[in-house]
């Protein structure tokens, strides 16, 4: 692959990809450039990185498309996808192919049938809130059309059968 085609797919400057390539090489990771109008960078073919000794059902497990909806909402669809596409990269070949029909192939869904979806769109900022450890100040609707002001302190977020 071309440091270019490298550069974009990561999201970083070409000069990066050099510092970064020169980094491996550096730490015995066995990459090296082909010059030329085919060339680019390459990683030799059997090298293998340990993952931390992930077996192939964790791998798998994490290509299950079951927090895609949740992660979206707080928008983090496209770097939960992203990260997907950078651990695809380093498996092994043998757990790359089971992992892409695993992504494929299942999809954990806990919505009921016949549940429409709610519309989030304070999500994010309650998430933000969580994560920065600050109070939010509401206001809802009450079943009698009252409204109510509150303020809370959080203590998580939780994304259970879609709502």
């Amino acid at each position: 692959m071309t440091a270019q085609t490298l550069a974009k797919r990561l999201e970083v400057s070409e000069r990066t990809i050099y510092r970064d390539l020169e980094a491996l090489s550096s730490a015995g990771i066995p990459v090296y450039a082909e010059r030329g109008p085919r060339g680019g960078w390459s990683l030799l073919e059997d090298y293998r990185v340990n993952l931390n000794r992930l077996t192939e059902s964790e791998v798998n497990t994490l290509f299950m498309s079951g927090a895609a909806g949740p992660l979206t909402d707080l928008g983090l669809g496209k770097a939960r996808e992203d990260a997907l596409l950078k651990l695809l990269a380093a498996l092994p070949s043998v757990y790359r192919s089971n992992a892409e029909r695993a992504r494929q192939r299942i999809h954990l869904d806990a919505a009921s049938w016949f549940h429409r979806g709610e519309e989030v769109p304070y999500v994010p900022l309650v998430q933000e809130a969580v994560w920065n450890d600050r109070r939010l100040r509401l206001t809802y609707q009450r079943g009698d059309n009252e409204l109510i002001e509150r303020v809370v302190d959080r203590y998580g977020l939780v994304a259970k059968a879609s709502v």
